[in-house]
């Protein structure tokens, strides 16, 4: 991909730069703690009155010079009115007269100036506690984290700081509401990311915007209409290999009561040898098993696994006990949702090789249909990835996933700690941190969100995201003020620098970044300009269901899609196109 031409540079979003800027004053500058304007007026009646001095130095020649200095420097201006002649004049009551005069709001100036000198210290005790958490301003990100080829984190005045590809920097995670453009940063991402990629896209506007471009830096794929065969990355003839095949794509690390899944495993051993002995598709036996009766795929299975079909009957294929019974029904049930998807994981339209020719892999499912199909996208995903660990030579490869709840990665905690060294950087979108305690639990939704070395919330209405952020931005030198009386005093306390609150009210172009050594705030990651998609070879897929057809075209859109009941084909409107999208009417300026 090219860098963007003259007119296709990037305009500013000038929307919230005010309030963004008073925020960055707020938490950078800190300017609630600076003193009013004192030191300004002192050094006003300072110069005022050296100036009256050196005036009155000059007007009195013939006095011996040091005593012509001191009485210019004691009487200033009022030497003018007394004109002195003598040493005598330093005493001279109307003299100390005026002296009192000029000199009371010199004394108030010094009180004055001693209680801004105090509050001047506090802020340098609260630009110490900010350094020491890693609280900068942006501006000092750009001067070491500018990105020209990688993934932008933040801007600030039109300019984006980053994780350079190829920096092995870590993985990125990016928590937004809906409708609050994180599909922007992600746009943005892929205009910068000039290496292959593999987008989880169910909404498919990342496939439009960004694909036209990309196509320049190596072929495009489209999932579903492409088709990768898991089976080219996992092997089968590993028994590790077919026992992580077996837990991604049936999901069993889900499941509360996992016995009944795990005595199906011994149903993949058998489609495995019977793949061995007659080369068909092992996906394709298990799909041709789950959608018929369990006595017929047994004796189909035994003739050619008959240990493996031993092991899952307890040995009586002749009459199948509850236990035998119920663990076919828990694969089936699952496997039925994989099934339809058949073509999708088995047919070998992606080569081995894709991330070598820098290929960028858009996974267009909607989100209605990942929920159904389970470990679908999870085994897509693994599988391309295992790819990469196993490849002889590193290619620093992307991995986007929006809606990481839906996509639900296996050991999404193990693969975050491991595979930063085959090249890979994993960024993760979330509507809210609760998500992934949701579908991994409290323990390993922790370590997840550990493991991402640099984290990007925009405003969010979730408190547990809120307090996080909080907690995790750091804590302050305030101060407070009491009076008494006439008098008024200062008071430093340690309070959290964003409180939840703040960071619920926060402009809605304005994001909290977090990185290794780096917390700031910033403005969101903007798009360039708008792209179009590249033709893609014409193919249409059907995919059935329960409640009928889906059939795609090419480039992701439904065609038809066909009632179970009837079978007539109800002709499906295409999606809008993206510009016009309420999200995306505030992408390009």
């Amino acid at each position: 991909m090219t860098s963007p031409t003259a007119s296709q540079k990037q305009v500013p979003d000038t929307r919230h730069r005010g309030k963004i800027d008073r925020l960055l004053n707020r938490l950078f500058r800190r300017h609630d703690l600076q003193p009013p304007a004192f030191t300004r007026l002192g050094a006003g009646i300072g110069l005022f009155w050296l100036g009256g001095a050196a005036l009155a130095y000059l007007l009195a020649p013939a006095l011996e010079p040091k005593l012509r200095l001191k009485l210019a420097l004691l009487h200033s201006w009022s030497a003018l009115f007394l004109q002195p002649s003598g040493a005598a004049d330093l005493k001279s009551p109307l003299a100390w007269a005026i002296l009192a005069v000029v000199l009371l709001p010199v004394a108030l100036q010094l009180l004055a100036f001693g209680t801004a000198a105090k509050r001047a210290l506090y802020v340098v005790e609260a630009h110490k506690l900010a350094r020491q958490q890693g609280r900068r301003h942006p501006a000092s990100a750009l001067e070491t984290r500018a990105v020209k080829d990688g993934i932008p984190l933040g801007e600030y005045r039109g300019r984006r700081f980053g994780v350079t590809r190829g920096a092995d920097a870590g993985h990125v995670l990016v928590v937004a509401p809906t409708r609050m453009g994180k599909g922007l940063h992600l746009t943005g991402s892929l205009e910068t990311w000039r290496g292959a990629a593999v987008i989880v896209d169910p909404k498919r506007e990342q496939y439009q915007r960004t694909s036209g471009d990309r196509a320049s830096l190596g072929p495009i794929y489209c999932l579903p209409q492409h088709g990768v065969d898991i089976l080219q990355y996992y092997n089968i003839n590993d028994t590790l290999d077919l026992q992580e095949l077996f837990t991604t794509l049936l999901q069993t690390w889900e499941d509360k009561d996992p016995i009944f899944s795990q005595k199906s495993y011994a149903i993949f051993e058998a489609a495995r040898d019977q793949s061995r002995a007659t080369g068909e598709h092992m996906l394709k036996i298990l799909a041709r098993w789950a959608d018929t009766s369990a006595p017929v795929a047994i004796k189909e299975g035994a003739q050619h696994a008959p240990g493996p079909i031993a092991k899952f009957t307890d040995g009586d294929m002749e009459e199948l006990n509850r236990f035998t019974m119920s663990a076919w029904g828990t694969f089936t049930a699952k496997f039925s949702t994989i099934a339809p998807h058949l073509a999708t994981i088995s047919r070998a339209d992606i080569p081995t090789t894709w991330a070598e020719q820098g290929a960028s892999i858009y996974i267009c499912y909607p989100l209605d249909q990942l929920e159904a199909a389970g470990g679908l996208l999870s085994v897509i995903l693994s599988a391309l990835i295992k790819g990469q660990q196993r490849a002889l030579k590193k290619n620093y490869t992307l991995f986007a996933v929006d809606e990481l709840r839906a996509s639900r990665l296996h050991a999404l905690d193990t693969k975050l700690a491991t595979v930063g060294g085959y090249g890979i950087t994993i960024m993760a979108y979330l509507q809210q941190l609760s998500q992934l305690r949701d579908v991994y639990g409290n323990d390993a939704a922790a370590s997840i969100i550990g493991n991402f070395h640099h984290q990007i919330f925009y405003p969010t209405r979730d408190n547990e995201s809120a307090e996080y952020v909080s907690r995790k931005f750091g804590t302050e030198v305030q101060t407070t003020r009491s009076y008494g009386g006439e008098s008024a005093s200062y008071a430093q306390q340690i309070g959290a620098a964003l409180e939840p609150a703040m960071i619920n009210t926060l402009p809605p172009t304005a994001t909290i970044v977090f990185t290794d050594d780096l917390a700031t705030a910033a403005q969101r990651v903007n798009p360039f300009t708008k792209r179009h998609a590249p033709p893609l070879p014409p193919r249409e897929i059907t995919v059935r269901y329960a409640g009928g057809t889906t059939v795609y075209a090419a480039d992701g859109r439904v065609i038809a899609r066909t009632k179970p009941k009837s079978g007539a084909a109800v002709p499906a409107p295409n999606p809008p196109a993206v510009a016009e999208t309420e999200e995306d009417e505030d992408i390009f300026f």
